[in-house]
């Protein structure tokens, strides 16, 4: 009898300890045994998260390819059009992506004339996801979050409505509260508006140009502060590469002219208020050469 009850006891003991066990690896999230199963890159896409691939090619096939396919692209740079970023072939299309760049295709998917119709506003926030996702896989997908920036604005009162409007620093070399000041009179344009239709206030600034004065000034990589703080998804000017030449004015038509991308960021503000909201723009560089 004093056995039984002490091989009852161990048995006891036993189920208590696996029962302790597989408390600690639910708890702990912890591959412990064959039916742990970690979420895949499919399982993280379906929760609605980007997830970068191992190479930008891959990350092109993830982000700008759907849109490609679904919009429709494909039936012309499918095929015979080039440049043809929108072949089956994810490898080829990259090729041919390369070739144009992504301010370009930005403006022709938002153009209601392009394509007989092929294009249009309604495509705007699926390119700017596709642009955004894609440029957050650079530099090893860090999204620009270890970008070091050697120029900023002073805060502009953005005063922002339903419709597009166009804002300016008039002079940076008086208006930068970070980096060189001697900029020949330079000027730095854009557009926004103030979306309040969708379920959060959501902020569009586009068209980002600068006019020149008396001198070149280089201009790269663009990021976006409102109201002080770093706004993470506004990544849609981080690949602005450009230099431009004295006496440019973006506003007259000049070919080639100080626009610096044709792109828009779009993004989310929950508790906007159009009438006092400020907005700066940081650079890798502004300076004069």
């Amino acid at each position: 009898m004093s056995e039984t009850k002490s091989n009852r006891n161990r048995g006891f003991a036993s189920r208590l300890l696996i029962g302790l066990s597989s408390a600690v690896c639910i708890v702990s999230f912890q591959n412990c045994g064959a039916d742990f199963v970690p979420l895949s890159d499919a399982d993280f896409a379906s929760l609605g998260k980007f997830v970068c691939g191992s190479t930008l090619e891959e990350s092109f096939g993830r982000s700008y390819k759907p849109f490609f396919n679904s919009a429709t692209c494909v039936s012309c740079h499918g095929g015979s059009q080039g440049p043809k970023f929108a072949l089956a072939d994810t490898s080829l299309a990259y090729t041919e992506f390369l070739k144009t760049t992504q301010a370009n295709i930005f403006a022709y998917a938002t153009n209601q004339s392009h394509g007989g119709g092929a294009g249009g506003e309604r495509h705007l926030a699926a390119i700017t996801a596709a642009e955004n996702n894609f440029n957050s896989c650079k530099s090893g997908g860090g999204g620009g979050a270890t970008t070091t920036f050697t120029a900023r604005t002073q805060p502009l009162i953005l005063s922002a409505t339903p419709t597009l409007a166009l804002k300016q620093f008039t002079t940076l070399d008086t208006q930068l509260e970070l980096g060189a000041t001697n900029l020949g009179g330079a000027r730095l344009f854009f557009q926004v508006r103030l979306d309040t239709t969708l379920e959060q206030p959501t902020y569009v600034v586009q068209r980002l140009s600068l006019g020149t004065g008396t001198s070149t000034v280089a201009v790269r990589g663009v990021g976006i502060r409102i109201n002080g703080a770093v706004v993470p998804a506004a990544t849609a000017f981080r690949n602005v590469d450009r230099v431009i030449n004295p006496g440019t004015n973006p506003l007259a038509g000049q070919t080639p002219n100080g626009n610096l991308s044709l792109g828009a960021a779009v993004f989310e503000y929950p508790g906007a208020n159009a009438a006092t909201d400020t907005i700066q723009f940081e650079f890798e560089v502004l300076r004069s050469q």
